[in-house]
């Protein structure tokens, strides 16, 4: 639905941002050129995303195996993918979005800073409310309730050794 890129900042306030389906991209961490499908509500490769308020809900990427979707062999961020970049996200929710890697969020790199936002009900097979590569992340007043994974992290997932989260 919305794709970050370029060295701009960007402010959103009060939206909600729904129906999205994801954006293919080559993966930053993997040793090949493996395509990834990453964000169904909001795609950051760079700049500053200063979200306030804002919702984040009903986004499902596709299941890599269906027909028309390959060469993609996975699915990042049903609710937000970065990249790269800086999100700032104070105040909202993102709840009920799906993927393979972070339900709610993935994060390969870049700034995270989240305060007083609820993620709630998403689905993975890792990382239920989000996954987490190796991005600085700071959360504080943040929620997470009934999130799924069915392989591993029903809430968090931390992908790499060097990933460095505090909440």
């Amino acid at each position: 639905v919305l794709t970050m890129t370029g060295t701009a900042t960007v402010k959103l306030e009060g939206v909600t941002i729904t129906g999205g389906t994801g954006t293919p991209i080559v993966d930053p961490l993997a040793a090949e050129r493996t395509v990834v499908v990453c964000g169904g509500g909001i795609e950051i490769t760079a700049g500053t995303l200063q979200l306030v308020d804002v919702e984040i809900t009903g986004n499902t990427l596709p299941d890599p195996t269906e027909s028309g979707v390959l060469p993609a062999v996975l699915t990042a961020g049903g609710g937000v993918c970065m990249v790269d970049g800086t999100l700032e996200w104070t105040g909202g929710r993102v709840w009920e979005n799906a993927a393979q890697l972070g339900g709610g969020g993935a994060f390969y790199a870049g700034t995270v800073t989240m305060d007083q936002v609820e993620i709630v009900e998403n689905t993975a097979a890792y990382g239920g409310a989000m996954w987490i590569g190796s991005p600085t992340l700071d959360a504080e007043q943040v929620r997470s309730w009934c999130n799924t994974a069915t392989s591993e992290g029903g809430s968090f997932y931390l992908a790499l050794s060097n990933s460095i989260a505090s909440y």
